[in-house]
């Protein structure tokens, strides 16, 4: 990024978004630089999403903003939309590849802690439902244990059961992989124990195709594939003893 503590860009970031979001696309298709320059490291697209407009953020990403960059404090505009908890801005930054598991510079939060936090349960179930792992710790902790932390006045207990119950029960029916290997893997060993290794070494076959299609960039942005899903790939390919799919496995650990 090209930082700027160029004084006109800085009024241009604090007055922009109060003005008509057409002046603002019309500067920047004068000058596409608008959208790599920072003031404080803090880009466009980040001040966008501290204000609950999700036409001016669909418009930054169209013209090329690049969702992921940090501020100073190592947050990215997602990390922000959902704090704020701007539910329209957090879909238009997830619908375009924002990645829900990513930790800010200090380890301290993702967008899925701050959404907790905040008691923003629909943003919390959207980042789920796009991959977020509820189960990820984070300075000893997990979203659950932060859930409503910073409400005030403070959740009863039996309405902060609930929705811990919620976001557990749509993060084991959602797609991460984590809950996905949890259901598959004891199937797997059935299959297995059963006498039905070729089922079992099907299915690992489908699950190295899909982190093929992984590492090719073909699968939906919000799909995650980490280290451990391989390592487990890799560990099922030596229970079943295939020596060709263990060969395949090994290019991708």
């Amino acid at each position: 990024m090209a930082e700027s503590n160029d004084e006109q860009f800085y009024w241009f970031c604090r007055n922009a978004f109060d003005s008509n979001k057409e002046k603002i696309f019309s500067a920047i298709d004068k000058e596409r630089q608008l959208l790599k320059r920072t003031n404080n490291n803090v880009t466009l697209l980040i001040w966008a999403c501290s204000r609950d407009n999700p036409l001016l953020v669909k418009g930054l990403i169209e013209r090329g903003a690049y969702i992921n960059d940090l501020d100073l404090g190592g947050w990215d505009a997602l990390m922000y939309a959902s704090s704020f908890g701007y539910l329209q801005v957090c879909i238009v930054l997830l619908n375009s590849g924002s990645d829900p598991n990513l930790i800010d510079r200090y380890q301290e939060y993702n967008s899925l802690f701050l959404a907790a936090y905040n008691d923003n349960l629909e943003i919390c179930l959207l980042l789920i439902s796009h991959g977020a792992n509820l189960m990820l710790i984070i300075n000893g902790y997990t979203a659950l244990d932060k859930y409503g932390n910073i409400k005030e006045p403070r959740l009863a207990p039996d309405e902060l059961k609930q929705r811990r119950a919620i976001l557990q029960k749509a993060f084991e029916e959602g797609p991460h992989p984590d809950m996905c290997w949890k259901r598959r893997w004891p199937m797997m060993s059935v299959m297995v124990g059963c006498g039905f290794q070729h089922l079992a070494v099907q299915l690992l076959e489908l699950e190295m195709q899909r982190i093929a299609l992984y590492e090719r960039g073909e699968l939906p942005p919000s799909t995650i594939i980490d280290t451990s899903e391989r390592r487990r790939t890799y560990y099922m390919g030596l229970v079943f003893g295939n020596e060709w799919l263990l060969r395949l496995i090994v290019m991708f650990l």
